[in-house]
């Protein structure tokens, strides 16, 4: 199988000039491969195709250069242990990495660089999963989204440049310990939200101005956490974290040395914690607190001044 990603790899370098390749790549009951995928394309556009099924500790790398490039790795049926990266350079491109009927332990990477970029990590009944997705450019979306999955412990969205999209959502899973966006630049919008979980972590970090941030733990959602912090002189971002029906979530805003800020923290269950630290000369911001039953809220500020703070609890 080696011999084969070495094959691919160099009928498509040569082929480069003309672009419109297409390379298909089948592991059934094949443990320990290397697949590498290389290709260029100056404005038509490749595909590059991998199907992993009941095969463990392959390592799949595909790298995309130029426009309108299309990527899909899937692991699944019982594939273990691969790590699975796509990397593309360029704008227009599409990749997608998929885990699904039990594949568990994977390492689902993405890399993109450029503008008009789409990147999707998949897990569908697959447990202790790692997902990154890591963005350059502008105008770029991506998207981590888990089914029915558990135990996946660093999942990451990274964004660097303007008018980017993040999502991250979990239907029914668990102790997925990291959720994390962190953007960087300015109109970028990022939401993360549970649906039925317990015992996950979210996590968003904001550096630049107008930025949109929605974090939503749904159908009774419990024992999750949500932290959310702005700093270096973020300006006119809004702010929202928001549980419905659930209990023993913890919310957790911090902004600091950043002003004109709108941040709203909505707990509609019970026994519910939400804590808002204003520091080092955060100003005129904007923040709301709403809770129902037995639930508590803390608000500190450092060197803060001209804020506006409500909260409600019924």
């Amino acid at each position: 199988m080696k011999k084969l990603a070495i094959a691919i790899s160099t009928i498509l370098l040569s082929g480069a000039v003309y672009a419109g390749n297409t390379a298909d790549v089948e592991l059934f009951n094949a443990d320990d491969n290397d697949i590498n995928i290389f290709q260029l394309s100056p404005a038509v556009g490749n595909d590059a195709d991998v199907l992993i099924r009941n095969s463990d500790d392959n390592e799949v790398d595909v790298y995309q250069m130029g426009r309108h490039n299309e990527a899909v790795v899937r692991a699944r049926n019982g594939s273990d242990d691969n790590d699975l990266m796509i990397e593309q350079d360029g704008r227009h491109n599409r990749a997608v990495l998929k885990a699904r009927f039990g594949s568990d332990d994977n390492n689902l990477s993405i890399e993109q660089d450029g503008r008009n970029n789409l990147g999707k990590v998949l897990a569908y009944g697959s447990d202790d999963n790692n997902g990154l997705i890591d963005q350059r450019g502008r105008s770029n979306k991506a998207n981590i989204n888990f089914d029915s999955a558990e135990n996946n412990v660093n999942n990451k969205i990274v964004q660097r440049g303007r008018r980017n999209e993040g999502d991250i959502s979990i239907m029914g899973g668990s102790d997925n310990g990291t959720l994390k966006i962190h953007q960087k630049g300015h109109d970028n919008d990022s939401t993360i939200h549970v649906y039925g979980g317990s015992g996950n972590d979210a996590l968003t970090k904001i550096n630049g101005n107008d930025n949109t941030t929605y974090t939503a733990f749904y159908a009774g959602a419990s024992d999750n956490d949500t932290n959310i912090r702005m700093k270096n002189d973020s300006l006119d971002n809004t702010v929202y974290a928001v549980v419905v029906g659930g209990s023993f979530n913890e919310a957790d805003v911090t902004i600091d040395a950043s002003n004109d800020n709108y941040l709203t923290v909505a707990q509609w269950g019970s026994d519910s914690d939400a804590t808002l630290t204003l520091e080092n000369g955060s100003n005129n911001n904007w923040m709301m607190v709403n809770q129902t039953n037995n639930d508590s809220a803390t608000v500190m500020a450092d060197n803060s001044s001209n804020n506006i703070v409500v909260i409600t609890q019924l």
